[in-house]
């Protein structure tokens, strides 16, 4: 027989086959299987899985694809066990403290905890790790609102990391007032606190000599620390040889190069809003497009033009200054600063180092004349965590919701965090009632101790806002974009009035 006639054959063969299967799929197709029985009896379980499989066709009768999700927060290695260690005791304490109805997820968690060496007495061998305050919130008083005379004792940044300092000078304030009572009562000096104890000169409180302080922040600061420019991201850090047992990485914190300071490489930020009137304050400065969320500092530094300086350029003065403010130095006979501050989202150890500590390098009693002693830049110790805050999903193309107004604080001892209204600054459950961090409610705490100590700090207040005034000079002539591009530009005039050699 002929290949041709051959092929035909097998052909109409294999059709008639496909044939008789399509008719037997057909009638089995008709005939109510066990499923279907069981849907029928169980109140119409198949109408509804026929209508899901309608919804996912669209007009056309074609299948919609399926929307892809997406983690809230991406997979990432810690730096060291103690990174998330301190992750870990931020959120169980975030956790524990929220009122019951506090849900939602999408926000910024910051805490400030203590770690107390180990004891040898044996109860805690590998040192006790607690927190000592936390805050949580983004939302901050727009220029328009804090201007206004009903807002000025009101809170004005209630960004996290700002919330949980706020809580530790409460908390110092309060752990004073015990060692002082402690003292008034059995007459000995040399009283120990929480974290404070009575120096070894007898003048003034200083941090306990076996506590270190450690910040926590869930995502990166906002401000310069979100700039990434510059330099190469990664969580990689170097590192110095370990001489001691730390639970952290000790760091080497390499001098780095400020070619573009023009760009806006050091400078001071802003907190902005979309909602606020008026754009960003940076087309007549040169700088680029800043970080979301904040604008160019136009270095009025007393003025409320403007939002408040971002995190990180709050965080990079705390390095220089300390955390304690200005009138705990009546009492403390050294500022208190952080060793290390660990990050969750978006952690890249470059760009935390040169907005948190590495910009303000010169900022120290060799290079700024007067400056007071104690106070100049500490290097901090930057580490990254695993541990998530938020371990919920979003729907591809959907991005963080950070709607929610409400902003909490809390502090060692107490039941309850605080929840403060991020559209005021005041309490949300008592319009009007100012917050037990707000610099009112400091003041009243520092009248307390005040009676019973008398300012006897070797450090002083007028130490602090000198040392202050200098960083803020600092700032100006070293960091500021403005003056960096003015500096460029009379350069470049310099240099085209040169004549040119024959």
């Amino acid at each position: 027989m002929p290949l041709g006639l051959l092929s035909v054959g097998a052909a109409a063969s294999a059709g008639a086959g496909l044939l008789w299967w399509r008719r037997q799929l057909h009638a089995l197709s008709q005939a109510p299987s066990a499923d279907e029985n069981r849907s029928v009896a169980g109140g119409g379980d198949a109408a509804e899985s026929q209508e899901a499989a309608a919804q996912s066709l669209d007009g056309s009768g074609l299948k919609q694809p399926k929307a892809s999700v997406r983690n809230a927060e991406k997979d990432r290695r810690a730096t060291c066990p103690f990174a998330d260690q301190v992750a870990h005791a931020a959120i169980a304490e975030y956790e524990k403290r929220r009122p019951a109805d506090w849900q939602h997820r999408q926000t910024c968690l910051a805490g400030i905890l203590a770690l107390r060496a180990a004891s040898s007495d044996g109860h805690h061998s590998e040192g006790e790790l607690f927190i000592v305050s936390f805050g949580v919130g983004t939302k901050f008083l727009s220029p328009e609102v804090s201007k206004q005379p009903e807002f000025e004792e009101a809170l004005r940044d209630m960004h996290a990391e700002v919330l949980a300092r706020r809580g530790l000078v409460r908390f110092l304030h309060q752990d004073l007032l015990r060692c002082l009572r402690k003292e008034s009562c059995s007459c000995v000096p040399g009283s120990q606190g929480e974290i404070l104890e009575r120096s070894a000169s007898g003048t003034g409180f200083r941090l306990r000599a076996d506590t270190t302080l450690h910040l926590y922040t869930s995502s990166v600061p906002c401000g310069n620390a979100s700039w990434k420019r510059w330099a190469t991201g990664g969580s990689q850090c170097p590192s110095a040889p370990c001489c001691d047992e730390s639970r952290w990485q000790k760091q080497r914190h390499p001098r780095i190069i400020l070619h573009a300071r023009h760009e806006g490489q050091a400078c001071f930020l802003v907190k902005h809003s979309s909602a606020s009137s008026g754009p960003p304050e940076q087309a007549a400065s040169g700088v680029g497009p800043c970080p979301v969320g904040t604008s160019q500092f136009l270095g009025e530094w007393t003025a409320k033009k403007q939002g408040p300086l971002s995190c990180s350029d709050k965080l990079a003065q705390w390095s220089a200054l300390g955390l304690q403010g200005a009138a705990l130095c009546n009492a403390l006979s050294e500022p208190v600063y952080l060793d290390t501050c660990t990050v969750g989202r978006k952690f890249s150890w470059a760009h935390s180092a040169r907005a948190l500590c590495c910009r303000l390098q010169d900022f120290v009693s060799e290079q700024v004349v007067d400056l007071p002693e104690h106070f100049g830049v500490r290097h901090l110790s930057l580490l990254g965590c695993s541990a998530k805050l938020d371990d919920g999903t979003y729907e591809d193309g959907a991005g963080a919701d950070f709607k929610e107004h409400r902003c909490m604080v809390w502090v060692r001892g107490d039941l309850l965090a605080e929840v403060i209204d991020g559209r005021t600054g005041f309490l949300a459950d008592e319009p009007g009632k100012l917050s037990q961090v707000s610099r009112k409610s400091l003041q009243l705490l520092c009248s307390e101790w005040s009676e019973l100590d008398g300012g006897a700090g070797s450090v002083g207040e007028d130490s602090y806002r000198r040392a202050k005034h200098l960083l803020q000079v600092h700032v100006d002539e070293r960091c500021s974009a403005v003056k960096a591009k003015r500096a460029r530009k009379q350069r470049s005039q310099f240099l085209l009035s040169e004549p040119v050699p024959a």
